[in-house]
């Protein structure tokens, strides 16, 4: 079933993915990707060099088979469709073993594939993408059974894609001191603490991208300077929320991340109207019983980094505390009667209400994004139609639009 749904929505995702130059970080990745960028100009924090380098990797072989600059772009975008797609596969096999239920699973997956910031960023180049995909990989790992005979291994790969992770993007270290102590907790017997320290190193074999940019600042700028770049970059103020949000911005990333949230939050009225009887809910699993606190940290720590983060894309980062909820109300899913039902009206949340929010929505100023409407790009994730910003850099060219324009808070 995993497999059936990743195949489904990278369907989705392709079909709807953008074509040609994106905005915000979008066309600053597509920018940085031609060019094989991996460092970037934010600093480490910002560099995200995984994505980078698969994204290079796969333009070069594009260059090689004579591809043009209009299949380039489109596969930028459609990069982050396959990643993307497989956040969703995983993420449903994650809430499987979570839960013990395949009903579950799948409403869980069509809740979290249709809901309007995981199209969104499924359809433009966006770090998120993969950024996902690795942290539902880390849960599906995470949940699973930790008996004394595999706990090492289990250990090692869940550390190992944590690594990986971090080399995508910083919000990785989020949850690292959870998993930390349940690690801690499970890996015991003879060697332990040889053990330990070689979880540690596929820790960092995974993050070797990042540890490798860190070492080259080391040798040009220093520790301090170094330990700064690695951890917040040129958003220090940001990250440790000492920056305050314009109330437009406040009210556009709080509308966008209510979009999202609808789909949680319907998924908990089912688990409630269960709860009463109508449905057949089962009982606790072995893995709710033992991760279902370490889960609901994770989430509270993702919540709070969420909800002070105040940057023009604040709700871009909304992913993970999605995926958490989802994952956290899902046992309660499993006695549902009406799946069918349930997975419909996931899509109707996915494509009903981001049109009726279209419709509604207060018309934001246009300000300095010539040929866009803000409400329709920010609320519709379907992107196949979007071509704004193609137009004006066809019409200025790259230079002058990325000078005015791109990466200028939105």
């Amino acid at each position: 079933m995993p497999f059936v749904l990743a195949a489904g929505f990278f369907a989705l995702y392709l079909a709807t993915c953008q074509r040609g130059w994106c905005w915000q970080d979008g066309g600053l990745f597509q920018r940085r990707i031609f060019s094989g960028d991996i460092e970037g100009s934010f600093g480490i924090a910002a560099a995200h060099p995984t994505f980078i380098w698969f994204g290079s990797a796969v333009d070069s072989v594009c260059q090689m088979l004579g591809g043009g600059i209009e299949v380039r772009l489109f596969l930028t975008n459609a990069q982050s469709a396959l990643w993307m797609a497989f956040a969703v596969g995983v993420f449903a096999a994650a809430v499987r073993r979570y839960s013990g239920s395949a009903k579950a699973a799948l409403i869980c997956g069509f809740a979290f594939g249709f809901a309007h910031m995981t199209w969104w960023m499924g359809t433009i180049c966006e770090a998120h993408a993969l950024e996902i995909f690795l942290f539902a990989a880390e849960l599906f790992v995470l949940v699973g059974e930790w008996s004394e005979k595999d706990s090492f291994s289990r250990a090692a790969v869940l550390f190992a894609l944590c690594g990986v992770h971090f080399s995508v993007h910083n919000l990785a270290l989020l949850a690292l001191p959870v998993y930390a102590y349940i690690v801690w907790r499970n890996v015991k017997g003879p060697n332990r603490v040889c053990r330990l320290a070689m979880i540690a190193l596929c820790w960092g074999a995974g993050a070797s991208p990042v540890l490798h940019l860190a070492l080259r600042e080391l040798q040009r700028s220093g520790f301090a300077s170094t330990v700064r770049s690695v951890l917040v970059g040129s958003f220090g103020g940001e990250v440790l929320g000492l920056l305050p949000s314009s109330p437009k911005l406040f009210f556009l990333n709080a509308a966008l991340a209510s979009i999202s949230f609808a789909m949680p939050a319907a998924c908990l009225g089912l688990k409630l109207w269960n709860a009463r009887g109508r449905g057949k809910p089962l009982g606790r699993t072995p893995a709710e019983a033992q991760f279902r606190l370490p889960l609901v940290v994770v989430l509270a720590i993702h919540t709070l980094f969420l909800a002070r983060y105040f940057v023009p894309d604040q709700a871009f980062f909304l992913l993970p505390t999605l995926v958490l909820s989802l994952l956290l109300v899902s046992p309660g899913l499993a006695g549902e009667r009406r799946p069918a039902l349930a997975l419909a009206f996931c899509v109707v949340l996915g494509v009903v209400v981001p049109l009726l929010a279209v419709r509604i929505a207060p018309r934001l100023d246009r300000g300095t994004h010539p040929g866009r409407d803000d409400v329709e790009y920010f609320a519709i994730p379907w992107k196949f139609n979007e071509n704004s910003c193609d137009r004006l850099v066809k019409e200025r060219g790259l230079e002058d639009v990325w000078a005015g324009y791109l990466h200028a808070g939105g």
